[in-house]
């Protein structure tokens, strides 16, 4: 586990997540033990579902980013026509 865990923090580079991405793991692993072949290396089996979920995770990240909905999108900041208008008028002239 703690093998696992190390590379959990150096994919996620957050503590909390990592723990998170490592009990994901255990729960598929444990879900999917009939898939499994004895004489395999456990540890390789394990790396392997840790990857796919880090990179399903990843997917799912950049999808959320991507689609952005229009009413979340600050409007621009302009200044008002008249107020610029007041700007220019307090500047001297030469």
């Amino acid at each position: 586990m703690p093998r696992l865990r190390r590379y959990a923090i150096a994919l996620m580079r957050n503590r909390v997540e990592a723990d998170d991405l490592v009990h994901d793991v255990v729960v598929r692993a444990l879900d999917k033990l009939r898939l499994w072949r004895e004489g395999t290396n456990m540890r390789t089996w394990l790396f392997t579902i840790m990857h796919n979920l880090h990179a399903n995770e990843m997917r799912r990240r950049s999808r959320a980013l991507d689609s952005v909905p229009l009413d979340a999108v600050p409007p621009r900041a302009e200044p008002a026509e008249q107020e610029a208008a007041v700007e220019w008028s307090d500047c001297p002239m030469p």
